[in-house]
């Protein structure tokens, strides 16, 4: 059902592709050693292709582990930048796949998903 939800609201709206604005949408760590590493940051870089002034009027997470860093401030055309999302690992084991929404203002939410593989050595 989440992702029925998630791929409802991403299909509304105008379109903001991939290319246009974050030059990746998924992050894959690889494996991770959670005695070591238990808070994860992760930096989506974009740069404004879209044409147009955009601003990023909020970030859904699809859990509580999932926090997002960005700015508030209009992004100009070509103006690059990151979003920042940090990643509590510490109730996470095993394999795991998280999303984000960005909604940019007027525009289609952007999907963005981390994953990878918790290792407990």
């Amino acid at each position: 059902m989440f992702l029925v939800l998630f791929h409802g609201l991403y299909s509304m709206g105008k379109s903001i592709s991939q290319e246009s604005f974050f030059e990746q949408n998924e992050i894959n760590l690889g494996t991770i050693d959670a005695t070591k590493e238990q808070i994860q940051t992760v930096r989506f870089s974009y740069i404004n292709n879209t044409g147009k002034t955009v601003c990023i009027a909020k970030v859904k997470t699809s859990c509580g582990c999932l926090s997002a860093n960005y700015t508030h401030k209009p992004i100009e055309v070509f103006q690059k930048g990151s979003l920042e999302v940090v990643l509590d690992l510490r109730n996470i084991k095993g394999y795991f796949r998280r999303t984000l929404l960005v909604y940019l203002e007027n525009a289609s939410p952007v999907l963005l998903r981390i994953t990878g593989n918790v290792s407990n050595k």
